[in-house]
């Protein structure tokens, strides 16, 4: 926000500390914007730790609607600031900031805040930036409580997920939720046997997992797990 506010130029773009971009990063995505200046600009990005993970992007430039905000997401690439360049007027004149209340995710609230006022999504195969996931990023770190951070992040894109898509933003995120539970168990958490339980339990009982569960499809799950999740208690599937 301090930078916002100290930025004097007609664009805004965002680089961490302890990644890297490409030489022609900030040339090409300031040309994409001044002939698409109504729009969301997006760019491909490595995932690196060491050598690259891997990549996001898509394989051509292509013109989306704000509604099919979801492919963008679907692709890794909607949470970022770093890989997108953005008009300094439109954050100024609609007061677009970071929630300094918010420690994870204040990103992709600055995005849905931004994409409220443009016309549409404009991605470009070029991956420009590169993400390094060391040690100590916030991706990477143990967190047992780490379903309070996704409920966070599947509420506030649920106003952009069209209903067209809203099955398949469902089912990531049942298996997001999944993996929340799964992370409760990992060896680095102290808790006790019962205190995992419980948690586990109140992730398989809460409202978002509970959305996410009715709207997937079911046909290919077996039956007897179905009824296991439904009894809302995790010591059914622990030890079945």
């Amino acid at each position: 926000n301090a930078g916002l506010d100290a930025s004097t130029g007609q664009y805004i773009m965002f680089c961490d500390a302890d990644d890297w971009v490409e030489q022609n990063w900030i040339e090409r995505l300031v040309d994409t914007v001044i002939g698409y200046p109504d729009n969301w600009i997006v760019c491909g990005i490595n995932k690196l730790r060491g050598g690259v993970l891997g990549y996001s992007g898509t394989d051509k430039t292509r013109l989306l609607s704000k509604r099919e905000y979801f492919l963008v997401y679907k692709e890794g690439l909607s949470a970022y600031c770093w890989n997108k360049i953005y008009q300094k007027n439109i954050i100024e004149e609609y007061n677009i900031r970071f929630d300094c209340n918010v420690s994870n995710g204040e990103d992709i609230l600055f995005n849905i805040d931004y994409l409220k006022y443009v016309n549409g999504i404009l991605e470009i195969p070029d991956v420009l930036y590169n993400y390094n996931l060391n040690n100590n990023s916030i991706t990477v770190r143990y967190n047992a409580k780490r379903f309070e951070n996704s409920k966070f992040a599947y509420y506030i894109r649920l106003c952009m997920i069209d209903e067209h898509y809203m099955v398949d933003y469902s089912e990531i995120w049942y298996y997001r939720f999944w993996q929340d539970i799964n992370n409760v168990w990992d060896e680095k958490n102290t808790w006790g046997f019962s205190e995992k339980i419980q948690y586990c339990n109140s992730i398989l009982t809460s409202t978002e997992f509970r959305e996410c569960y009715d709207k997937i499809d079911k046909t290919s799950i077996n039956k007897i797990y179905l009824n296991l999740i439904e009894k809302g208690n995790y010591l059914w599937i622990f030890f079945p």
